[in-house]
């Protein structure tokens, strides 16, 4: 099997082609040819096509060379901020490029298509789902987004509804929660909080935050969203054309400073009382129900907040750093 990863180079797709390779698939990266891979040491295991997924011919010609069974849609303007000023930019790449992706699709006789979606698509969590009771929340909740970037990716899943319904595509869009791992900062500006909090203190830098100690949320380390794309790669089936991907555990940052404290006990990080840490202006947090991820694609996440930031440690400093280790281990 060959499974075509746009953005492959990226923060999720350079993961997910790890996560392919692992499985004995073979992946294949469309992605643009500036582009460094976060990734390198997989750089000559893998077939690679250079293009944007806004050239619909060398996309389209890439596919069909590249002889792919299914498509992960990875590709995106992801930074919020940025996509926020850049409207034209941001619907060019994130829903013309998607576009793009189910024409190439339908072209080339393609299968299945798995889009990577954002809780960006909810907007405010209002009612029993967020601030204070953060009640589970599953794949029925209302879409009503709040930003050009979570516009974008919920217009994109509804085109590729359509696509689904009109020539038998199988599309699915899995929407994650709070992503981190190695490789997000440079391109996700305040959406790589949890990068910062790892990085700085990895750095011997202090890190001082004005707000946020109390909010919760859903956060879940890039291993388990390759893993979760991986297996809807595998699926059988797809019974729902949406899945929430996350850990279902709530967590706050100072939860998560106290697990680098833990690691890297040289940190110093001061955040201070209140929600809202990403400081988004509304309330964008929530707790997943991963119950239908679980039963149909067999998802299930495996790194808790101490094994992520102990993997993100040893993928950005290599195994032999004393400070990687989890002192409890010792």
């Amino acid at each position: 099997m060959k499974v075509l990863v746009t953005g492959g180079k990226g923060f999720i797709g350079s993961w997910v082609v790890r996560g392919l390779l692992d499985k004995g698939i073979l992946p294949v990266v469309y992605d643009l040819p500036e582009k460094s891979f976060l990734l390198p040491g997989l750089s000559g295991s893998v077939e690679m096509f250079d293009g944007d997924v806004t050239d619909r011919e060398t996309l389209t010609t890439a596919l069909r060379s590249s002889g792919a069974s299914m498509v992960v849609h990875t590709a995106a303007l992801t930074n919020v901020e940025k996509t926020q000023s850049q409207p034209r930019e941001t619907i060019q790449t994130n829903v013309q490029g998607t576009l793009n992706v189910l024409e190439a699709v339908r072209e080339s006789g393609i299968h299945r298509v798995v889009y990577t979606s954002s809780r960006g698509v909810f907007g405010h969590i209002e009612d029993r789902h967020g601030h204070p009771q953060y009640e589970l929340l599953d794949e029925t909740y209302r879409c009503r987004p709040q930003t050009i970037y979570g516009a974008t990716k919920f217009f994109s899943e509804c085109l590729g509804a359509n696509y689904a319904r009109m020539y038998g595509i199988h599309f699915c869009s899995l929407r994650f929660s709070m992503i981190y791992g190695p490789g997000k900062r440079p391109t996700h500006g305040s959406g790589a909080y949890h990068s910062i909090l790892i990085e700085e203190s990895l750095a011997g830098r202090p890190v001082v935050l004005p707000k946020g100690a109390d909010q919760k949320d859903d956060v879940i380390y890039v291993r388990d969203v390759a893993q979760a794309i991986v297996r809807a790669v595998l699926a059988p089936g797809l019974p729902s054309p949406v899945y929430l991907i996350g850990t279902g555990t709530p967590s706050t940052p100072v939860d998560f400073a106290l697990a680098i404290k833990d690691l890297v006990p040289q940190s110093r990080i001061h955040i201070g009382p209140g929600l809202d840490y990403l400081d988004r202006g509304y309330q964008n947090y929530c707790i997943f129900n991963i119950s239908q991820a679980r039963k149909d694609l067999g998802y299930s996440p495996e790194f808790g907040l101490h094994e992520g930031i102990r993997d993100y440690l040893l993928q950005t400093t290599g195994p032999e750093q004393k400070k990687t280790e989890d002192p409890k281990k010792r």
